[in-house]
């Protein structure tokens, strides 16, 4: 399964570590497939990309009002593939796939 996710930060990133980023996830996805995958409030997700993979938290607030997954990984990967700038109301996309357990892949959009 494939899904669109959109880049987002907190106002704070820092283009060097890449903390301060994230990505959001669908609300329809986090509450058809995520619930169905992570059982505990606490669960990490594991993230695939071309340059290697690394684990995300789901925070309490991924399950309620704020379905976004923050990490400086994920960052790191909007600077490597130099699409860490944006307009406020315009961010980029990227596409995730559902791989199996609680991985999932994270690449570029193509529209």
């Amino acid at each position: 399964m494939e899904f669109i996710v959109t880049a987002c930060h907190n106002g704070k990133r820092n283009y060097k570590t890449g903390s301060g980023f994230g990505i959001y996830i669908p609300k329809d996805i986090r509450e058809n497939l995520f619930k169905d995958i992570f059982k505990h409030p606490k669960d990490q997700i594991t993230i695939q990309t071309k340059e290697g993979s690394f684990n995300a938290n789901l925070p309490p607030s991924f399950w309620n009002k704020c379905n976004k997954v923050k990490s400086k990984h994920i960052g790191l990967w909007l600077i490597e593939n130099k699409i860490q700038h944006w307009d406020q109301d315009v961010p980029p996309k990227a596409k995730m796939e559902y791989l199996d357990g609680k991985t999932f892949k994270l690449s570029r959009y193509q529209e």
